[in-house]
């Protein structure tokens, strides 16, 4: 709750920044601002490219692997927070235990997205959102249960 409140207050000096600043400042402040969400959409292009070569359209078309991706996100951003405030606090153990964390879901997520790609190979190729069959560009990795999961 402290977090919110504290990000609250910092939008606020931001905004009293920038009603106070002159039109030269403001228009910097307004450039900075489509500079960084350009960057953004960037990274984002490039995260979805190499998801794809990775996975292939096919398994990033699936619902339960987006929403796979959204969890892992998820629970990363999340881990991640917790171990800049344990780096600030000075706790190296408690830095440790959540990189363990860190590689813990990492391992898991890549174990999920695999199990998800195993099924849809045996499901037989799912059509790409132009018409065609998708491939997957990775290797298949055969199912090791003989059948649907």
């Amino acid at each position: 709750m402290a977090h919110r409140q504290e990000a609250m207050q910092h939008r606020r000096e931001a905004m009293e920044r920038y009603m106070d600043a002159g039109p030269e400042e403001r228009e910097q402040m307004r450039q900075k601002d489509m500079a960084r969400i350009q960057e953004r959409r960037a990274r984002h292009a490039a995260r979805v490219a190499e998801l794809r070569q990775r996975w292939g359209s096919a398994v990033l078309a699936d619902q339960a692997a987006r929403q796979e991706l959204r969890q892992h996100a998820w629970r990363v951003a999340r881990l991640q927070r917790m171990r800049e405030l344990a780096v600030q606090e000075k706790k190296t153990k408690l830095v440790e235990r959540i990189d363990d964390l860190l590689k813990r879901e990492d391992t898991l997520h890549e174990q999920r997205l695999q199990k998800i790609r195993a099924r849809l190979t045996d499901a037989g190729p799912m059509p790409s959102a132009s018409g065609s069959e998708a491939t997957p560009s990775a290797p298949s990795i055969p199912s090791t249960t003989g059948g649907t999961p």
